[in-house]
């Protein structure tokens, strides 16, 4: 395994939001494993690559290995940071781990943990095969009006049960 940050976009993590979007992708060609990475937006919307680590897999132990070395490089004792991600279980089990074993040697108790919205709709998508209810629950999710939102999740949970 293998893991590297930018030091130059290190440093810019400090003035941007408290978020990391991480997921993993297959290497291809020669070299076998997984690629796991990190990466922030800055206030003029620019990605900011972070971090990534070459792996063997994507799984709980390379999960777990890849986010204590971004705590401890990257995001080191900054409060509150979320992630985005894909749901994938070894990424799951590894935050629940970080958060609440006992014996982590890093823990990592105030890290959030969020869903992304394209994986999301992605899954809806193959679930329900209409595109009027993705749109809905595009809509849906982009609500920031607890009315709005409330209104909306009930049309969607009638015409899904429906569904």
């Amino acid at each position: 395994m293998c893991f590297s940050f930018f030091e130059p976009l290190h440093s810019s993590f400090k003035h941007c939001r408290p978020l990391l979007c991480v997921d993993g992708t297959f290497l291809t060609g020669k070299y076998k494993g997984q690629i796991l990475t990190a990466i922030d937006v800055d206030a003029n919307q620019q990605i900011l690559p972070l971090a990534f680590a070459f792996v063997e897999g994507e799984n709980k132990e390379s999960w777990l290995w890849f986010l204590r070395h971004l705590k401890v490089g990257v995001v080191q004792d900054r409060p509150n940071v979320c992630l985005i991600h894909d749901r994938h279980a070894g990424l799951l089990s590894a935050v629940k781990s970080l958060q609440e074993d006992a014996d982590e040697p890093f823990p990592w108790p105030d890290l959030q943990s969020r869903w992304c919205m394209h994986h999301m709709e992605v899954n809806f998508y193959k679930k329900f095969r209409s595109k009027k209810l993705m749109d809905m629950f595009k809509l849906l999710c982009s609500q920031n009006q607890e009315g709005k939102f409330n209104a909306l999740w009930k049309e969607l949970d009638d015409l899904t049960q429906a569904h």
